[in-house]
């Protein structure tokens, strides 16, 4: 039956995700204009004294920006839905807290980290506790019920009359947004009494009002990121009170973005080898191609044919396949994407599920990763992995600014010369050698 509500709660999210319809846009000129444009309007309230109204604002302008990037169709019916279900979010919620007591027999400790409570049970590496919080008494909370408190309803209705007031487009979405994003946190933290919280939500232009909730009880609100970044204005504008970054280019990626906060960088775990890790290279010779699939948004633009780009990826995967033991592993998250690569794939391409074994292994258990920018990219390259970056149309500009393109193991390369591009690497490298296994050794 768990099994059952899991599958219904992904189909669900999955929905509301297609109908939201964000544009997933690699073009950096893009990104620049609707962040431009928000920043020249809006810049004076973005930096108020007042952190209140400045963070009111700046959740404004990351709705904003979340708005020009989906079709009008999909703002409007979110736009009406939300005018009949807020009422009636605010009050269930808000009357769920206090029938269930509120924030009475609170557990004092030093943090408590918020998770999604799916991906917490399929990918706990994601959530990642700062190296520089080593020490500090943290719990786990997933993010599994809804409450708000009197005050926590007051700060949505009254950032639904600044919204209205301040001629925000759709303020009714924007307040629904908030409140759900809030109640999940509400609902999390209320019998805990801790000094900071852990959120990994820098895409939510909720995360703001979050911090402003938090606040106004005595918690800092601590933001990590959780996966791989480009110039993107979804995630721009937000305000926390400190935000731990991977290194400062994605410190600098969201300072350029407008966002506030103080900005820390620390060690992701995801780019060292762990002991485990090290005995499992000593006992497994890596070989192989490692293919992780790609979000089709980085091999085409929304405007061009998508089971084009499909058969082009899969027809080069097939070549690569016909001298290489080539094996091909699907995001656990962009499952459509692969469902549309899959038909075109031969029967010499062995197609690894994501639930078979941890994504880890996956870099481990070959000599050469091929992928568009991507953490598991990321973490492959850092690992010292041969990595192979597929350059597409759509990612020139990423490629123009995104760190991994200059690490030394990290190679660009188009689909139609991928076989010879794994072939100059492999002439360079003895059979069963590769630069991870070099690392683990030293």
């Amino acid at each position: 039956m768990s099994r059952v509500l899991s599958d219904l709660r992904k189909f669900i999210s999955r929905l509301r995700m297609n109908a939201l319809g964000y544009r997933y846009e690699y073009n950096r000129a893009i990104d620049e204009k609707i962040i431009s444009d928000i920043w020249t309007e809006m810049h004076t309230s973005l930096q108020k004294p007042d952190g209140r109204q400045r963070r009111f604002s700046r959740a404004m302008a990351q709705y904003r920006a979340h708005l020009a990037m989906r079709p009008r169709v999909s703002v409007w019916t979110f736009e009406i839905a939300s005018f009949f279900v807020l009422p009636f979010f605010l009050l269930g919620c808000w009357a769920t807290y206090v029938l269930q007591g509120g924030s009475r027999d609170s557990r004092a400790l030093d943090g408590l980290q918020l998770v999604f409570a799916s991906r917490w049970k399929n990918n706990p590496e994601i959530f990642v506790v700062p190296d520089g919080l080593t020490g500090k008494s943290i719990a786990t909370q997933p993010l599994d019920h809804h409450r708000l408190s009197s005050n926590d309803s007051v700060l949505i209705l009254q950032l639904l009359a600044q919204s209205i007031a301040q001629r925000t487009p759709f303020p009714f979405q924007l307040a629904l947004k908030c409140a759900v994003d809030v109640a999940a946190v509400r609902g999390a933290v209320m019998r805990y009494s801790p000094k900071f919280i852990l959120v990994y939500w820098e895409f939510s232009c909720g995360l703001s009002i979050i911090t402003q909730a938090m606040n106004a009880c005595g918690i800092e609100t601590y933001n990590v990121m959780h996966g791989d970044k480009h110039y993107y204005a979804k995630h721009a504008f937000f305000e926390v009170d400190r935000c731990y970054c991977w290194n400062e280019y994605y410190a600098d990626l969201f300072r350029e973005e407008h966002a506030r906060s103080d900005f820390q960088c620390f060690t992701n775990p995801g780019f060292v080898l762990s002991t485990a890790e090290r005995a499992h290279l000593d006992n497994h010779q890596p070989c192989g191609v490692g293919i992780a699939a790609p979000h089709i948004a980085t091999l085409v633009s929304q405007k061009d044919s998508r089971e084009g780009a499909a058969v082009q990826f899969a027809d080069a995967i097939n070549r690569l396949a016909k001298t290489n033991n080539v094996t091909i592993r699907a995001h656990p998250f962009y499952a459509d994407d692969f469902n549309t690569i899959r038909p075109g794939l031969s029967s010499d391409v062995k197609i690894e599920s994501p639930d078979s074994k941890p994504a880890r292994t996956f870099l481990l258990d070959h000599k050469i990763i091929v992928g568009t920018v991507s953490t598991l990219l990321l973490d492959a390259a850092h690992l010292g992995c041969q990595v192979v970056a597929i350059s597409t149309a759509v990612m020139k500009d990423v490629e123009q600014y995104h760190y991994l393109y200059t690490l030394e193991n990290v190679t660009t390369s188009t689909l139609e010369d991928l076989s010879e591009t794994i072939a100059a690497i492999d002439a360079k490298t003895k059979v069963g050698q590769t630069s991870i296994a070099s690392h683990a050794s030293s």
